[in-house]
């Protein structure tokens, strides 16, 4: 136990008096662009500690002969670190790489250059304000050492910037039309103009253009049957909608009139006789009418050969509505069994009939009330700016 604490004792002893630290005479710096390196050290005089000192070690310098090496390598490797995604500093259509600062160098540039207007110090271009045939601009970059600011180099380049959508394959088909019209002015004393062939190893070729029309007229002729397609299915839509209107309208004064005829005394064949040759006598005034129509070729089956019965039946099969279906039904029912309270039936289904034109004409009231209200709104909004207008400019502010 007690040699354990000797051992210990003796230990702090000897780190305390400085003896088991190494005797130093020199700091090793840190390399360039490291940063600046600090150490801690203990001063002995004539063996004994008397202080602690911080020492600051800044990193290694250039000396002037290895600096200008540098500013010598990087001028020489500038052309490649600005040149971006461009292929060539004679044609720029991308943004330049206008390095602020070499990588892990204390090397700064500050660029300068001659027009301001279509590249900037970030080395993006004003495209809008770049013509086709390209805009010269002179690059100055001033490299210069952080530690002794007073060594300095300067880069100096001439580029040639065009606007970003000349992108490659454009940009040769701009300096074949740069060539052409630059043989053709020089060449306007010879009677004919010879086109390049050649240039860079490609091998132009031309061709005089012609007006594809085939194809046009083709296009036109399909879009017109499809058109022409389309508007014949509209007007079928549209002629059976009339159609089954006009019939709807007819069907209430259709029945009265059998009605009325029956009452008469007439049989129901000569109700259909009657009214089909009236129908023929008035058609000049009324024009033609759909369920007449149907009715004239309802006669036209009788008197054929086909029972009376039958081509009534057909009669509502072909006007399709349910209410003529209903009527020749009725009507076939009753010739079959006999006259027999077809009048009554028939009165019954007339005022059902007028109460459905009554309800029709009601919807149609309704409907033409709403198309009303868009040009309606449209007035409102014009008389709102025929007051309003006039309101605001008479204020005086």
């Amino acid at each position: 136990m007690f040699l354990l604490l000797g051992v210990g004792a003796g230990f702090c002893i000897y780190e305390y008096s400085g003896l088991s630290k190494q005797a130093i005479t020199e700091i090793e710096r840190k390399e360039v662009n490291q940063g600046n390196k600090k150490e801690e050290v203990d001063l002995f005089i004539d063996g004994r500690k008397e202080d602690t000192l911080q020492i600051l070690v800044e990193e290694t310098e250039y000396s002037r002969e290895e600096i200008q090496k540098k500013f010598k390598k990087y001028c020489n490797d500038m052309d490649t670190i600005i040149l971006g995604k461009n292929e060539s500093l004679d044609y720029v259509t991308e943004r330049l790489n206008l390095i602020q600062k070499i990588p892990k160098e204390p090397i700064r540039i500050e660029w300068i250059l001659d027009r301001y207007d279509v590249i900037n110090y970030k080395g993006e271009l004003m495209e809008d304000k770049l013509p086709e045939k390209g805009t010269l601009v002179q690059l100055k970059g001033v490299l210069t050492y952080e530690r002794r600011p007073e060594e300095q180099a300067v880069y100096e380049r001439a580029v040639m910037l065009y606007p970003g959508y000349l992108k490659k394959g454009e940009k040769d088909i701009h300096d074949i039309k740069e060539r052409i019209v630059y043989e053709e002015e020089n060449s306007r004393t010879e009677k004919t103009f010879k086109l390049p062939e050649k240039s860079d190893g490609k091998v132009f070729e031309y061709r005089v253009s012609k007006e594809n029309r085939g194809l046009s007229f083709v296009v036109l002729g399909l879009s017109i049957g499809v058109l022409l397609f389309f508007k014949t299915k509209q007007d079928q839509k549209n002629e059976q909608k009339k159609r089954e209107e006009q019939m709807m309208r007819d069907y209430p004064f259709l029945v009265n009139k059998m009605i009325l005829l029956l009452q008469a005394g007439m049989s129901m064949g000569q109700v259909w006789d009657k009214m089909v040759l009236e129908y023929e006598k008035q058609i000049k005034v009324t024009g033609n009418r759909f369920v007449y129509e149907e009715m004239k070729k309802t006669w036209n089956q009788s008197k054929s050969g086909m029972s009376f019965v039958k081509s009534i039946e057909e009669f509502g099969q072909r006007c399709k509505k349910s209410s003529y279906l209903k009527l020749s039904a009725i009507l076939a029912q009753n010739l079959r069994k006999g006259n027999k309270g077809l009048v009554t039936m028939l009165k019954a289904e007339g005022r059902l009939a007028f109460e459905e034109r009554k309800a029709r004409a009601k919807q149609k009231g309704e409907e033409a009330g709403t198309k009303l209200l868009l040009p309606m709104f449209m007035m409102l909004i014009i008389a709102l700016i025929i007051v309003i207008i006039p309101a605001f400019l008479s204020i005086q502010i």
